[in-house]
């Protein structure tokens, strides 16, 4: 069963791959003689990769109006930016530096 999920998902890739190079190669053929259709190939291309999120779910709560998302995720990264110390892991590195350090001075 992970196998078949791994050759599944590598297929994927490979697709999105040739189909990525295929809109690049229409790109640059249509940049060499028709214009319109080059402009409109690239606004296509800027239009796929956004996508807009409708809800957000942060621990139990499940957010859906843009100001919940947003400060959703701004308490996402405020606690995935501040540093969580364990005392005792902390003071067990430190032992572990002076030890290291020790021997090799």
């Amino acid at each position: 069963m992970k196998e078949a999920k791994k050759r599944l998902r590598s297929t994927q890739r490979q697709h999105e791959a040739m189909l990525r190079k295929s809109k690049y190669e229409k790109i640059m053929k249509a940049h060499e003689g028709d214009q319109q259709t080059f402009y409109r190939l690239i606004a296509n291309q800027r239009k796929d990769g956004s996508v807009q999120t409708t809800c957000l779910k942060v621990e139990e709560n499940l957010l859906s109006t843009p100001n919940d998302i947003r400060n959703g995720w701004a308490d996402y990264f405020e606690e995935l930016a501040t540093p969580h110390y364990n005392k005792n892991s902390y003071q067990n590195q430190v032992e572990l530096d002076c030890l290291f350090f020790g021997r090799h001075l």
